[in-house]
């Protein structure tokens, strides 16, 4: 006879390997808190971190009590989500945990409970066996203004794996996911969460919308799926305040909370075209009742589709959608490109792809597997399509930059070797709305393509070294402001640039003169 046995250690293992980033892993324990607010109510979330430890609490909701402080220690097990919940499988806040660090430390109360209790698990990341652990009634000072009636739970991971502290973009990531909650209820100045990181508040990502087309709007029911509420239009991208990355397309929210965007539906294949560089929308769906309504994948990346609810969805957002995509396309009107445009394009390109070898060569640093190609490379499939918005220029009110540019070219090259991959991303000309000033593609971490918009006010009308230079720094910008694991403010990115371009320039000149 076999007797099936289970590994703790890797099952935790296994689990806490679906989370690729902190925010992620901080993202699931902020669903926990947020699923456990009152819905007519504030709740304010709490994160704060150092080297050693993260700490995320919750106040002004249910709290968590004693008896879900046992059960959040039964893997797979818990209480029955509700329609109103994110959660849905009762591991994922285990799973972040482990993710995080090696130690747990739980202090919490129940709105209706009269004690708090703590429980603490030195362990809890790396032990193989399933222990006991034990609460006890925590007698110490509540540490949060908790509003009458009302709960909170504390969670503090310690013994941090390594980098695990490193938090750098929460805030806007944050602002991004969990927006539709963090705004005022329309109406009001009633806000229905809060969220603090280090004593700072996040604040809800604005998305303006332009008057022409007209936006529009949908509030129906489903069927299969419940209530679907939303909106669409065009997005005034010079009105959005800081720098932000906003992709065009549909926003999908579930519960509150921004589970997948850059969603085109039946234009998928048409998302390069400029006409729909601005499109932006956000619709709300929840989990209907039962089996009925859309699921979401465990690590809430994405919807799970090829099911009757989703196909339902698709068909009513498909058609609710085209006459504001219509309207998109008679707003378009295309600028050719000159022939003289495309020959400082080559020579733009040539230029860029000699002075990224020469860069190579003197940092000593060779990658055969990244080696720099020249002439730009096309997508496997040979389309357009996948194309996701640039964040706006980062602009400077001094000339001089307070942080000097770096001496040594080393850490500029491996920045740019990194989100090169195999060689350098295809560069074209195109017509986008005049608000962008260019769009990345990118496959993973790797940029396959940039266009330049020709529509965009500073878009130079000389077609000589100035276009050329104007390129080469709107690609290098691109490319340097598109790696989404490494946050450095304005004065920081602009010096890395400047300096890149400046040194640049000076071989573009030569390359663009002698063409003509």
């Amino acid at each position: 006879m076999v007797k099936e046995s289970l590994s703790r250690a890797g099952v935790v293992h296994a689990l806490r390997s679906h989370y690729r980033t902190v925010p992620e892993a901080l993202f699931e324990l902020i669903d926990n808190s947020v699923d456990a607010r009152f819905r007519n109510k504030t709740m304010t979330i709490s994160v704060s971190y150092d080297k050693d430890k993260v700490v995320v609490a919750d106040y002004g909701g249910s709290g968590m009590g004693l008896q879900g402080m046992r059960k959040l220690l039964q893997w797979g097990a818990g209480d029955a989500h509700g329609e109103q919940d994110i959660g849905e499988y009762h591991v994922g806040g285990k799973a972040a945990i482990a993710f995080l660090g090696n130690s747990l430390r739980i202090r919490t109360k129940a709105f209706n409970e009269p004690h708090a209790y703590e429980l603490n698990y030195e362990h809890f990341g790396s032990a193989d066996t399933f222990d006991e652990v034990f609460e006890e009634v925590f007698d110490g000072k509540c540490p949060y203004p908790v509003p009458s009636n009302s709960g909170w739970t504390e969670i503090t991971i310690g013994s941090l794996r390594d980098g695990r502290y490193r938090l750098d973009g929460l805030q806007n990531k944050l602002g991004n996911t969990y927006r539709t909650l963090l705004k005022p209820v329309e109406g009001t100045s009633e806000r229905l969460l809060v969220i603090n990181v280090r004593g700072k508040e996040v604040a809800p990502l604005i998305l303006p919308l332009a008057k022409d087309p007209n936006p529009i709007a949908i509030d129906t029911r489903l069927p299969e799926v419940g209530r679907v509420k939303g909106w669409a239009g065009r997005l005034e991208r010079d009105r959005i305040e800081g720098d932000m990355h906003v992709p065009s397309g549909i926003r999908l929210v579930y519960n509150g909370r921004l589970i997948e965007d850059e969603m085109f539906f039946s234009w998928e294949r048409s998302k390069g075209r400029g006409q729909f560089s601005a499109f932006i929308g956000e619709i709300e769906v929840g989990k209907g009742s039962g089996e009925m309504g859309l699921k979401v994948r465990p690590d809430k990346s994405a919807f799970l589709q090829g099911n009757d609810a989703w196909a339902s969805f698709e068909k009513e957002i498909n058609a609710w959608l085209d006459p504001l995509m219509s309207a998109l396309g008679r707003l378009h009107e295309e600028k050719p490109v000159t022939k003289d445009e495309k020959r400082v394009l080559k020579d733009m390109l040539a230029a860029l792809h000699d002075f990224l070898k020469d860069e190579q060569e003197r940092s000593g640093k060779t990658t055969p597997d990244r080696a720099i190609e020249p002439g730009g490379r096309a997508r496997p499939d040979g389309t357009d399509d996948d194309i996701t918005e640039s964040p706006s220029n980062l602009d400077r009110g001094d000339a001089t930059p307070k942080t000097p540019p770096p001496t040594d070219p080393v850490g500029n090259l491996a920045r740019l070797q990194r989100l090169l991959g195999k060689g350098l991303p295809r560069v074209t000309i195109n017509s986008l709305d005049p608000s962008v000033r260019a769009a990345t593609m990118k496959s993973g971490a790797e940029v396959d393509e940039i266009l330049v918009n020709n529509r965009f006010v500073m878009y130079p009308q000389a077609r000589d070294a100035r276009l050329g230079i104007y390129l080469a720094e709107v690609v290098l910008r691109q490319i340097l402001s598109s790696d989404d694991s490494i946050s450095t403010g304005v004065e920081a990115f602009n010096a890395r640039h400047d300096d890149m371009v400046a040194r640049f320039a000076k071989k573009l000149q030569v390359v663009t003169a002698g063409s003509d």
